[in-house]
């Protein structure tokens, strides 16, 4: 008889603990290992790439052109993804945004060359005449 489609269990003995059967063994992993590790992965990675990085991002930018985004992506700090989103300038809100926009706008096209100072203040100015109120004698 075949065994493909035969499960073969290798300890027929009924569990006693609750944890999955990898928790069952110690870690074989001593302090620190994991550190020189990585530190060690880090310093190779740093000499393959200074002899010939470029050399393999070019060859992988047109043999497999999906891996080039994807190495980058994974390359950055998770941090940036945050700092990325788009948020208009002040937090203000888009309608804000927008009138904001357009007054640049206008003073660019109107008053161009002129010192930031003074154009804020003619527009102040101006504003305040429009909108004041005329107190009438009694």
């Amino acid at each position: 008889m075949s065994q493909l489609g035969q499960s073969r269990h290798f300890d027929s003995a009924p569990r006693t603990s609750a944890l999955p059967r990898s928790a069952d063994i110690a870690d074989p992993w001593k302090p620190g290992d994991r550190q020189r590790i990585s530190e060690k992965l880090l310093a190779d990675l740093a000499e393959v790439w200074e002899a010939s990085g470029k050399a393999v991002l070019e060859m992988l930018a047109t043999d497999g052109p999906g891996k080039l985004p994807q190495i980058g992506y994974g390359l950055l700090p998770r941090d940036l993804f945050i700092s990325v989103e788009q948020r208009t300038p002040g937090n203000l809100d888009p309608d804000e945004w927008a009138i904001l926009r357009r007054v640049i706008d206008l003073i660019q096209q109107n008053a161009k060359g002129a010192e930031l100072g003074p154009v804020l203040e003619t527009i102040e100015n101006a504003l305040r005449a429009d909108q004041a109120k005329l107190i009438e004698a009694e």
